[in-house]
């Protein structure tokens, strides 16, 4: 029988996870909301600006196995510190360095290929601290809580962009991801890591998740962890 998961119950349940999924979703939609107008003001043409797009979304999907991988050996919470702290250190160099554009596109690049892992690694630590019999009425408060913090990520970047022009862009990124650097690791001091023979396996997942597309995921994490328990 299914047991039923609001959001107050998640997050007693994986504050780390839940945090992840819903301020990683101010990160990847202001990015995807905001990215070109961030490209342009840097000054890149429209066939740059589109491949400036394309190798953060590229590179984030490419990364999100090696990552998985990683994350299904340790503590995932490390992985998440590990993406938060590559996101800081690079758009701290792009904000006091000038670089050529085939350098700054791909420093861009590597931004996408740790924010856009985060919302899967955040969903892998929730799972990993439900019990099977929540992980699919999760599903939809998870989907509930990236929807309100992503419909928020364009707006705020934005306004971020408003007052600080294209450095802006770059504050907002470094801020959104030392404040789930910071809660993460806060947490690692409150609640112990899961063992790895209790974890799910890792599942890639997009940046607008869906319901359905949730359900199966957690039904996968579900058998899973079944399956390490036989």
């Amino acid at each position: 029988m299914q047991e039923s998961l609001g959001i107050g119950a998640l997050w007693k349940a994986s504050p780390s996870g839940l945090v992840t999924i819903g301020v990683s979703g101010l990160a990847s939609a202001g990015f995807f909301g905001v990215g070109t107008i961030y490209a342009i003001k840097s000054g890149l043409s429209v066939s740059e600006t589109a491949l400036f797009m394309t190798l953060f979304i590229g590179f984030g999907a490419a990364s999100q196995w090696p990552l998985g991988w990683l994350s299904d050996k340790i503590d995932r919470r490390k992985v998440i510190l590990l993406c938060c702290a590559l996101v800081t250190v690079i758009c701290i160099l792009l904000s006091l360095f000038e670089f050529s554009k085939t350098v700054f596109l791909i420093l861009n690049g590597l931004i996408g290929a740790s924010t856009l892992p985060l919302y899967s690694l955040g969903v892998a630590q929730t799972n990993d601290r439900l019990r099977p019999s929540q992980m699919v009425s999760a599903s939809g408060t998870i989907v509930l809580v990236y929807s309100v913090f992503a419909s928020l990520g364009p707006l705020s970047m934005s306004y971020f962009i408003d007052l600080f022009e294209s450095s802006g862009f770059l504050i907002y990124l470094i801020l959104v991801h030392l404040l789930i650097a910071a809660i993460v690791f806060s947490m690692m001091f409150i609640t112990d890591d899961v063992d790895e023979s209790d974890q799910a396996n890792f599942q890639v997942m997009t940046q607008r998740p869906s319901v359905v597309g949730m359900e199966v995921i957690a039904e996968e994490a579900l058998e899973s962890q079944l399956d390490s328990e036989n």
